[in-house]
């Protein structure tokens, strides 16, 4: 009798407030293989900015991950691209090394796991999804080095998923504020200003992880077998509107 096999999720950034939803969501159906910074008893340490330097960081990732779902009789299905750097300031308050950190974690790392893990993807008919922002699409001061690589990860995703095709579907998730321990340490003795930040969004509201890892779920399953390339907004509906003087 053989042995059915279980579906595996490589999940960057899941230590983070979306992050630690994605893999609540989704350990259920999938082994989620999860990976930070921040380790614990569910999540494995990898630096993505060395990831991205390095062949041999990469040459080493991919056979511990192929040696491990051999070893437990797992299948790579997915992966989902959600680690981010967020390097903030005016053009000259920042400098070369904050931008090479932000390509490399942002841009650099999702495309070569994409790339390394192609064969075992197109084999189990996986996905890929990025998790880009609103800033690829619409952003403000002091973002450039952020917006900048989620507009070109957002590009990449377009361009995987005609490389990949037919056999992975590649989409990306472009989320608004999110109401993360993140955000609200900025926004601390804040309150004002968190309202503010509310009040922008037409649904009223910031918008909770749970709300990225449920697109998340439902890009990774059948009912979404249809959909590649695409970017998709969850941003209470900030994108549509303009933010002129009353």
């Amino acid at each position: 009798m053989t042995t059915k096999t279980r579906k595996a999720v490589i999940l960057t950034g899941a230590a983070g407030g979306i992050g630690t939803a994605i893999y609540d969501v989704l350990k259920e159906n999938y082994e989620v293989l999860g990976f930070d910074l921040i380790t614990n008893e569910k999540i494995e340490f990898l630096d993505l900015n060395e990831f991205a330097k390095s062949e041999k960081a990469q040459n080493h990732f991919y056979e511990a991950i192929t040696n491990k779902c051999l070893k437990n009789n797992l299948t790579i299905y997915g992966i989902i691209n959600n680690a981010a750097i967020q390097k903030l300031g005016s053009l000259e308050q920042l400098n070369l090394n904050d931008w090479e950190q932000t390509i490399s974690v942002n841009l650099t790392a999702p495309m070569f796991l994409s790339k390394i893990f192609k064969k075992e993807l197109s084999l189990s008919f996986g996905v890929i999804i990025n998790i880009s922002s609103v800033h690829a699409l619409s952003s403000k001061y002091n973002f450039s080095f952020y917006a900048t690589s989620k507009a070109a990860l957002s590009g990449l995703t377009r361009s995987l998923a005609l490389e990949m095709a037919p056999h992975v579907r590649v989409n990306a998730i472009l989320p608004a504020a999110m109401e993360t321990d993140m955000l609200k340490k900025g926004f601390l003795n804040k309150e004002e200003q968190l309202n503010l930040l509310k009040d922008y969004h037409p649904l009223k509201r910031i918008g909770q992880p749970f709300d990225i890892a449920a697109l998340v779920k439902y890009l990774l399953s059948d009912h979404s077998k249809f959909i590649t390339g695409s970017n998709i907004p969850v941003d209470g509906g900030i994108l549509s509107r303009l933010h002129d003087p009353d």
